[in-house]
C-alpha cells in the first residue's frame, strides 16, 4: 500500500473514530460538549430542548466534517499537480486528526477521575 493512501485511511477513520466517539459521549454526558468543544460549543442553544440540541451538534459536527473531507480532497489534489507528493499535503491533516483523537479521549479520561501522571 502506497502512503497516500495509508494516510487517506488514518485520516478518514480518525475522523470517523472522532464523529462516532463525540456522538457516545454527548449522549452520556450533555455538558461534555460546551465544555470541552468550543466548536460545536456554537451550535449550542440554551432555547431548545436537550435532544434537539444534540441533533443539531451532530448534524452540525458530520457537516464540519464533510466540509473537511473536501478540503482536503482538494489541497492533494493541488500537491499532485503541482508536482510534489500528495501524501506530503496529507501529513498536517492526519497529525491533527491524531491530536484530536487522543486529546479527546485523554479529557474524558481526566473527567472521570483517571490520573496519567
Amino acid at each position: 500500500m502506497d502512503k497516500e493512501k495509508l494516510l487517506w485511511i488514518i485520516f478518514l477513520g480518525g475522523n470517523v473514530y472522532d464523529l462516532i466517539f463525540s456522538f457516545i459521549v454527548w449522549y452520556l454526558f450533555p455538558g461534555y460538549i460546551i465544555e470541552q468543544n468550543h466548536i460545536l460549543g456554537f451550535l449550542w442553544n440554551v432555547n431548545l430542548p436537550q435532544w434537539l440540541n444534540y441533533l443539531y451538534s451532530v448534524v452540525g459536527l458530520i457537516m464540519i466534517k464533510i466540509l473537511l473531507f473536501v478540503g482536503v480532497y482538494w489541497w492533494t489534489r493541488l500537491f499532485i499537480r503541482v508536482g510534489t507528493k500528495g501524501w506530503i499535503g496529507l501529513l498536517p491533516f492526519v497529525g491533527i486528526t491524531l491530536f484530536v483523537d487522543v486529546y479527546d479521549v485523554w479529557v474524558l479520561l481526566s473527567s472521570l477521575g483517571y490520573t496519567f501522571f
